[in-house]
């Protein structure tokens, strides 16, 4: 739970040491809660017997609206989003479900569940985002047998499952892309020369590996460029962030957005890839489209400061700059003359 654990007496609810009297103040919706709040405390106790039910009362009180705004919140709870799921589906609510199919946090069951039961439109919406059926193949089989599937829809996962599992790369072609390239199990070192390691790799070091490049990163490098694309999308969306470090700079544009929709990216990792020059545009264009990121100041600026983010992204956020930001943007020569133009503007009308 995110929002709740934040009130003092929700939390205590959640941590078990509520008193019976705190409690009956939620369910009597005494203490004053957010309807944030009141969902993911109301989804808790539903759990519990003596309290289920009047917890369970509690959830149609809850504006249609501000469920909406809670689901498109990266944070949202996966207990709360596979409740939802449910309610969603057994409702027709198809703006819901299609926020939920989107949350990164929901739980692969709830998308099973969606696969299965979901209306043309909700199977439209889960197989746009192609990601997920490409790195969960079971919610590509569930659709399949879905009754609601379309012909259009059919030809859609058929098209899926030709490119990433039918069309596999032959694992001799994987083995060439790393000839010449040493098995990290040959490397004694703990910290390597990155004279000896194959190019495509010293590229996606940062600046101060490339004196001394830890063996563990270049070993996780290795693992995953023997990967196939669905593999290393399902690593993407669910690996630790040096896994995540690496795999937004894959060549392949779904691998390196697919790093984006993993529920434990950081903003202070979303702010370091902003700066990065070697990650694709799209990457930038994603981050830069992002509500929940562009909010954080050092994410925007970063992005407007960064050559390799696309123009139209980079002059929607400029406005947001303050003066000394938009005094390094007008004089910095690695910018389009468009951005430094504006950037001097805003500028001048700012002091």
């Amino acid at each position: 739970m995110i929002f709740a654990s934040a009130n003092p007496i929700t939390k205590q609810i959640l941590d078990g040491i509520a008193t019976e009297e705190a409690i009956n103040m939620v369910l009597e919706r005494v203490a004053p809660l957010s309807y944030f709040e009141l969902l993911e405390i109301a989804i808790f106790l539903s759990d519990k017997q003596e309290y289920s039910k009047k917890a369970l009362s509690l959830i149609p009180v809850i504006p249609y609206t501000s469920l909406i705004s809670y689901v498109e919140r990266r944070e949202a709870d996966a207990k709360v989003l596979e409740f939802l799921t449910y309610t969603a589906l057994s409702e027709g609510k198809s703006e819901l479900i299609e926020k939920i199919i989107k949350n990164p946090n929901t739980p692969l069951s709830s998308l099973l569940v969606i696969a299965e039961n979901g209306s043309s439109q909700d199977l439209e919406i889960l197989i746009s985002t192609q990601i997920k059926l490409i790195a969960f193949p079971e919610l590509l089989e569930t659709a399949k047998k879905n009754k609601n599937l379309t012909p259009f829809l059919s030809a859609k996962l058929r098209e899926i499952e030709e490119e990433f599992f039918i069309k596999v790369e032959p694992e001799e072609k994987k083995e060439e892309k790393l000839e010449g390239a040493p098995d990290p199990e040959s490397l004694t070192e703990d910290v390597l020369n990155p004279e000896i390691l194959p190019s495509d790799f010293v590229e996606i070091l940062e600046p101060e590996e490339k004196g001394a490049t830890p063996k563990e990163k270049y070993a996780t490098w290795y693992r995953l460029s023997l990967m196939t694309t669905s593999e290393k999308i399902k690593v993407a969306l669910l690996g630790d962030r040096n896994e995540r470090n690496i795999l937004i700079r894959d060549p392949n544009r779904i691998v390196a957005l697919s790093v984006l929709e993993n529920p434990k990216v950081t903003e202070s990792e979303i702010e370091s890839i902003a700066k990065m020059r070697n990650v694709s545009d799209e990457v930038l264009k994603k981050i830069g489209s992002t509500r929940e990121w562009i909010k954080n100041y050092q994410i925007a600026c970063a992005l407007v400061k960064n050559p390799k983010t696309p123009v139209h992204v980079s002059l929607a956020l400029l406005g947001r700059l303050l003066p000394k930001d938009l005094r390094d943007a007008s004089m910095s020569r690695e910018l389009p003359e468009v951005i430094r133009n504006t950037a001097k503007r805003l500028l001048n009308e700012k002091t």
